[in-house]
């Protein structure tokens, strides 16, 4: 086109827009190019009150009142036109000469944060087919949340000018409780999902072109439940919804860091000063080193241990660790003069008296600070030992490996009606436990699967078979079975050991009587032949159940296969053939005590070797059990107050006489209830009851880890995963989270595009 033309077309549409008639900005009257017939029949302006930041001359100026155009005749276009109507139905709406569209009076004034729709602030709506359709039209900005928060806006506006209130905010009570309840349901979801270790997002439906997680589903739900939450839903902006992942994490971290904030806060209002320390690691499946740092403290008479953090570091040495651990006390305003004691695994890079964890932490303090080796890592040490330096107890449990992976198999298994034959946990020693317990109360059962596996030759091959066999032979052998009631009795008897300190409430002094109550009876084992008479009569009691097992094959018609069947080569642990078929009694049984009296010793052996350190404060700690002050020397070094020994005469006989009359908790409870007469004494024990002896809350933790990071959760980044961790484990607290509280936390953490208070 020739730009004379263009600019020619230009002008002659100039020239037709000129003769509409026009309201002037000073006047609120027609244009004097309109005659005066127009001018009296045409034009009326109704007026209310308030603002405008159009620059159109025919609309009002910020703080002037609204101005609705009324004309007889609007101009058309497509044979549709502005109707003058609207201005009764919606009363915000106004109407501007100079642009032939329709703009939003309190949007113009207000504009709330966060609004998108500009065809009702700057370039006007001229949609007059779809001017009143629910979807396209003014009902449709009607509902629009920046829409509803400028009317009240205005309304708020109004009637503060006619009480003639000072205006401290635009936004009246009832949307900002709106906004705080959408919020809060917010916070709620996030809340259940993490106390219930469930994963946020799911994969993505295309159809959908959505996450199709827990998160959205979840408030979805709440949405169909909450009449008045779907209400709330419908004013918030698109943008201003809340449900991103980034906000999911960041209302993640905030939890934890409120839940971090409560276990500090204990810790300070502690009933004595002092707390342990307690450490543990492990790797995740992404290969990323996992520490829990945990505290133990006292607080109204009773022992607490809490998850402090979980960190992580790619350096793996003591002097990092280390700094780690100091960081992260000193981040939560805990104060490291009042570290009493630190409990580790064995591990040299934590427990080494120089160059580890324990050492550094003693150099950094320039204090001693006693380290206490966890009690379950003692105790499956000497299982451990136990069991490899015994070569019958160790081609025992290489048979119960064999069994678990025999019967894994889905044919096998479909036979068996059982317990399942749990795995062997090389990690913990209650791994032998169970297996042990699972394999002694189904013996009967996995001799008839056995036998039922060798007969059925149109089922299994000639390999299951002949491992059927093997296996079979191997377990009928009076060696097997008395390791089998051996060790399910022995083990049975470390196994309260581990219950209790498996609690997040044991002490070093719970530890310590526990141990040497299981070493009195493993002794009382040693020294007696009842016992293992005992041990070896169970053992025989297994032979009926095999005779009657068989006996119940013999009767069934076996069917041979029609091919030959081929026994392929299997490795079962060596066995002396001469107790199955020799028939010498007297040496068999010679050597099944022989292995009985070796295991023994060994157990006892590794005990007292293993819990053999901090004699001085072992001492020391039985001692004022006693109500004693003798040998306390210990207890002075470490900065604590020994009370006089005419107190602790009193305190004996109130503690003597309290427990004859009532059984109302333990000593410390007791002392804690009339602490005020007894102050020093019970000081004291509550010191003594800060010393753990385990670091089972850390390896807690890891166990939460495990059904959190699953495979489907690789992806997430450390920080994420470890406030999840932390808040799961916690859940106690994280239940009781004020989440009004975490609500201001989360406002105040930057300017937030849904106002949540009002502004002081």
């Amino acid at each position: 086109m020739d730009i004379r033309n263009y600019f020619g077309r230009k002008r002659s549409r100039l020239e037709e827009t000129s003769n509409l008639p026009r309201i002037s900005s000073s006047t609120n009257t027609v244009d004097a190019q309109v005659d005066s017939q127009s001018e009296s029949n045409s034009v009326k302006v109704l007026s209310t009150s308030t603002v405008s930041m159009n620059e159109l001359e025919d609309l009002p100026k910020k703080g002037e009142p609204i101005k609705q155009t009324v004309l007889t005749q609007y101009p058309k276009t497509k044979d549709r036109s502005f109707q003058a109507s609207w201005f009764h139905e919606y009363k915000w709406l106004m109407y501007s000469v100079e642009k032939d569209a329709a703009f939003c009076y309190a949007c113009m004034q207000f504009k709330p944060s966060g609004m998108k729709d500009v065809a009702y602030t700057l370039s006007g709506f001229k949609n007059w087919k779809n001017a009143k359709d629910a979807k396209r039209g003014f009902p449709r900005h009607e509902k629009t949340g920046s829409h509803v928060e400028a009317m009240i806006m205005w309304e708020e506006k109004k009637n503060r000018q006619t009480s003639n209130t000072e205006i401290s905010t635009l936004v009246n009570d009832k949307t900002l409780e709106k906004h705080r309840y959408y919020l809060k349901s917010i916070f709620e979801v996030v809340q259940f999902l993490v106390i219930n270790e469930l994963s946020f997002r799911g994969s993505y439906d295309i159809d959908e072109k959505a996450e199709r997680g827990l998160f959205i589903k979840l408030f979805e739900f709440a949405l169909k439940k909450d009449r008045f939450l779907a209400e709330c839903n419908e004013t918030i902006p698109n943008n201003g919804k809340y449900t991103s992942p980034e906000i999911q994490n960041e209302i993640i971290q905030i939890m934890a860091e409120s839940v971090r904030e409560s276990v500090v806060i204990d810790v300070m209002k502690s009933d004595v000063p002092w707390f342990t320390l307690m450490e543990d690691g492990t790797k995740d499946k992404n290969n990323r080193e996992n520490i829990a740092i945990a505290i133990r403290y006292v607080k109204e008479g009773k022992p607490r241990e809490s998850l402090l953090n979980i960190i992580t570091t790619k350096e793996l040495d003591a002097k990092t660790f280390t700094e780690k651990t100091i960081e992260t006390l000193r981040e939560n305003s805990i104060d490291l003069s009042r570290l009493l004691s630190q409990c580790y695994d064995g591990a040299n890079v934590m427990s080494g008296k120089k160059g580890g964890v324990s050492g550094l932490l003693e150099q950094h303090l320039n204090r001693k600070i006693p380290y206490i080796h966890c009690f379950n890592h003692r105790l499956h040490l000497v299982v451990v030992k136990a069991v490899s330096d015994n070569d019958s107890l160790r081609d025992f449990f290489d048979m119960c490996v064999m069994l678990h992976e025999f019967f894994h198999h889905p044919k096998i298994s479909s036979l068996y009606e059982g317990q399942t034959i749990v795995r062997l946990l090389p990690q913990r020693w209650s791994g032998h436990f169970a297996i042990t317990k699972v394999v002694s109360s189904n013996y009967s059962e996995i001799n008839r699967v056995l036998d039922q596996v060798v007969t059925q030759s149109t089922l299994f091959n000639g390999e299951d078979r002949a491992k059927s066999i093997g296996i079979k032979t191997v377990i009928e052998t009076e060696e097997f079975r008395f390791c089998l009631i051996f060790a399910k009795k022995f083990l049975g008897l470390l196994h309260p050991a581990d219950a209790a300190m498996q609690s997040r409430t044991a002490s070093l002094k719970v530890g310590l009587d526990v141990v040497k109550s299981v070493l009195q009876q493993l002794q009382v084992m040693r020294t007696s032949q009842k016992e293992f008479e005992l041990i070896l009569e169970d053992a025989n009691k297994l032979i009926p159940m095999i005779e009657s097992t068989n006996n119940t094959m013999s009767k069934r018609k076996i069917k041979t296969s029609e091919h030959p069947s081929y026994i392929t080569e299997t490795r079962l642990p060596s066995y002396s053939a001469n107790h199955a078929i020799d028939g010498d009694l007297q040496n068999s049984k010679m050597k099944l005590k022989q292995t009985y009296n070796e295991c023994l010793d060994l157990i006892i052996n590794e005990i007292n070797r293993r819990f053999s350190d901090n004699q001085e404060l072992v001492t020391a700690i039985s001692r004022i059990s006693e109500f004693k002050t003798d040998n306390m020397n210990v207890f002075k070094e470490l900065g604590l107050k020994v009370p006089s020994e005419e107190e602790l005469a009193v305190v004996k006989n109130f503690l003597i006489q309290r427990e004859a009359q009532t059984d109302d908790g333990t000593r410390l409870e007791v002392l804690f209830r009339f602490r005020e007469a007894f102050l020093e004494t019970y000081e004291l024990m509550a010191a003594v009851e800060t010393f753990g002896c385990s670091t089972a809350t850390c390896e807690s933790t890891f166990s939460t880890l495990t059904a959190i990071n699953r495979p489907q959760r690789l992806s997430m980044s450390h920080a994420r995963m470890a406030d999840l961790v932390y808040l799961a484990f916690e859940r106690h607290r994280t239940s009781a989270l004020n989440i009004d509280v975490v609500l201001r936390k989360f406002n105040d953490r930057k300017n937030r595009k849904l106002a949540l208070y009002q502004v002081t």
